[in-house]
């Protein structure tokens, strides 16, 4: 590196960085040292020596730089849920979910837009509160909390919560039983509430978590999924409450049938 960038580089970080926050300020790499090499014998012999700073990358938060994927980059013509081809085939067998949806959280833009279409029925909707479910609920609930700037409710299964809880049993999408709780001291009366999971199957998991808003006086705003699934429990839910998920109807019957056309881009190629 040439002394004049290196002089540079040494007012960089010593007038100008410690001048930013931060908050504002995202540094992934700084390297120091004063190697001896060919490239600088001659100052070593003059007694000039200096530090090495070299700034790999540096971003202000919010730029959308993200990790690489297969499908890098977003579409310039984006077609509604254009970002669900980036979910991920089940590639462990059938102990688990058929695909991995929280692939597309690696995109900050396809995050930023999966939030949007999610809230789009909701926008005129006053919402007080947004309640994920345990646990992938939490991700998508917490974004979305965020962005409304509303709080985020945890609801829980049962046996990690320290405080008072009211629980509900049910059956997951896999056919186990379980049961959920939720802290007595964030519902009240008449507070609306969005309530928002990763993915609705079967709908047993969404409606216990329903029954513990609805039984503490909560009212449900909505309920947001990536995919609700037309299974009975997901058709109770669409019937009952209002709901919005990503999937465009032209893709239903994939969603419906656990395959994605998308999935055959994955054959041979290396995954997130």
């Amino acid at each position: 590196m040439p002394v004049r960038s290196l002089l540079f580089a040494r007012y960089l970080l010593t007038h100008t960085l410690p001048r930013l926050s931060f908050p504002l300020l995202e540094v992934d790499r700084i390297r120091f040292g004063s190697p001896y090499t060919a490239e600088n014998q001659q100052d070593y012999a003059q007694g000039n020596r200096y530090f090495i700073c070299a700034i790999s990358k540096f971003r202000m938060p919010g730029s959308c730089v993200s990790v690489k994927l297969d499908q890098d980059g977003s579409p310039e013509k984006r077609s509604k849920g254009w970002y669900l081809a980036l979910m991920a085939p089940n590639e462990n067998g059938p102990n688990y979910a058929w695909l991995d949806p929280s692939r597309l959280y690696c995109h900050c833009q396809a995050l930023e837009e999966c939030i949007k279409d999610l809230l789009q029925p909701f926008r005129n909707d006053t919402v007080d509160l947004v309640a994920g479910i345990d646990a992938m609920g939490f991700i998508l609930g917490a974004a979305i909390a965020s962005y409304l700037g509303k709080g985020f409710l945890a609801i829980r299964k049962i046996g990690h919560l320290c405080v008072k809880t009211k629980t509900q049993s049910y059956v997951d999408y896999s056919g186990r039983e379980k049961v959920m709780e939720v802290r007595t001291d964030a519902i009240i009366p008449g507070l609306r509430i969005l309530m928002v999971d990763q993915w609705i199957e079967t709908g047993g998991t969404m409606q216990a978590a329903i029954k513990l808003v609805e039984n503490q006086g909560g009212i449900v705003a909505g309920v947001a999924a990536i995919c609700i699934e037309d299974s009975n429990g997901g058709k109770w839910v669409k019937e009952h409450y209002k709901c919005s998920d990503c999937v465009p109807e032209h893709l239903r019957s994939q969603f419906n049938n656990h395959y994605l056309e998308s999935f055959k881009e994955f054959h041979g190629k290396k995954k997130c």
